[in-house]
């Protein structure tokens, strides 16, 4: 069963986006290179606003020690809320998770890692990370049109 909110396990905690830009994000190194947890949320607000997306709702989550993120958002084209779908994303800084996005009319997060939509993309984070080409791949790699970032007239 798929749901549309964030679930978190005990000993995680619930924060706002602002939160996350006070999670330190540990050094890179010659082959590893970490994305700021608020990096990733700002992103994805961004992207979703450049495509005329209104945000209904943000939740994000830590793990005790701030390594893991976890989050879900709710959004609708601009006038358009029957069009409603869903983003969820996680990033870690402790090496145990890739980068992952997934979008879907509903989707699954949870701090126990449970993780998925109907489309999921995940990227390691290696020297040769490019978080900013990642975050649009929903507007161009969905496979229906119902859950990418642009709405599309049926016919």
């Amino acid at each position: 069963m798929m749901h549309n909110s964030l679930m978190l396990d005990r000993g995680a905690a619930w924060v706002s986006r602002q939160d996350l830009t006070h999670v330190p994000t540990p050094y890179a190194t010659p082959t590893w290179r970490p994305v700021p947890h608020h990096r990733v949320a700002e992103l994805v607000v961004s992207e979703a606003e450049t495509r005329g997306y209104c945000i209904v709702s943000e939740e994000y989550g830590l793990n005790p020690a701030g390594t893991k993120l976890f989050g879900v958002l709710r959004f609708h084209p601009q006038g358009r809320p029957e069009f409603s779908r869903a983003l969820g994303l996680r990033n870690s800084h402790d090496k145990s998770l890739a980068l992952g996005l997934t979008v879907g009319v509903s989707v699954m997060v949870c701090s126990n890692l449970a993780f998925g939509g109907e489309t999921t993309v995940t990227r390691k984070h290696t020297s040769g990370i490019e978080v900013d080409g990642l975050v649009p791949w929903g507007s161009t790699s969905s496979p229906r049109s119902t859950i990418g970032w642009r709405p599309t007239s049926s016919g």
